[in-house]
């Protein structure tokens, strides 16, 4: 929108302005013209507030507002317990026996823990423990040492990411560990197999020893021992 000076008669704009900025005379704007932009802004917001309102009626007038009817407040508060109901349910379900699995970590340790007990008994029976040119395949294969009464665990295989376990014998001391997810030693993530007690050891102390005269039978699967899969070492 453009104004005119009544004096010099030249137009300016697009705001009505209280001198003319050409011959700088004092000119008296109206109160209508002079508020224009907030006239406008205010016109604005009533089409929005009608376009809203014949929205609403087109709808079947109904308005969303839970402090004004009770109904839709119910409503509101039925589906939430709902809601908490399936999510307590779901939370308290009993797990069928047989779906679910150990992690990796868990089934990790567990095997690190047979380990550990396999190569205290073959420390008491041969009178040390395997060297580490032989490592833990001293459990399954007879080194050639006469006490030896294995095989202490059927097989010997990778850890749950692949990673076949490391035995480090320094002197009298033996450590049995997976290098863990990363399959890298010396990491924080890497599991160690803890030291086992006396009564594990000593389990099967007493158990007579096999007749050389009797056929050679499989082990029996035994609390502690790996599960038969191909040796990984």
């Amino acid at each position: 929108m453009k104004f005119r000076c009544p004096y010099c008669r030249q137009e300016f704009g697009p705001d009505p302005q209280v001198f003319c900025p050409h011959c700088r005379k004092t000119m008296q704007v109206p109160d209508s013209i002079r508020h224009l932009p907030a006239l406008q802004r205010l016109k604005a917001k009533e089409r929005i507030a009608r376009a809203a309102e014949r929205q609403r009626q087109a709808m079947g007038g109904f308005r969303f507002a839970p402090g004004r009817h009770p109904v839709t407040l119910v409503a509101v508060v039925f589906a939430m317990l709902m809601v908490g109901g399936m999510l307590v349910s779901s939370i308290n379900k009993p797990e069928r026996h047989g779906t679910t699995r150990a992690s990796p970590t868990l089934r990790t340790f567990d095997e690190l823990t047979a380990l550990r007990i396999a190569v205290e008994r073959f420390r008491r029976d041969c009178g040390r423990y395997p060297h580490n040119r032989e490592g833990l395949l001293a459990l399954v294969r007879d080194p050639g040492l006469p006490g030896w009464r294995g095989p202490y665990v059927n097989l010997v295989k990778p850890d749950a990411w692949r990673t076949h376990y490391r035995y480090q014998r320094t002197g009298d001391t033996v450590t049995i560990f997976s290098c863990g997810p990363d399959g890298k030693a010396g990491n924080a993530d890497d599991i160690r197999a803890p030291d086992p007690e006396p009564d594990e050891v000593d389990a099967d102390l007493h158990e007579p020893a096999p007749d050389p005269s009797e056929p050679e039978t499989t082990p029996r699967d035994e609390p502690g021992i790996l599960p038969p899969v191909r040796i990984g070492i």
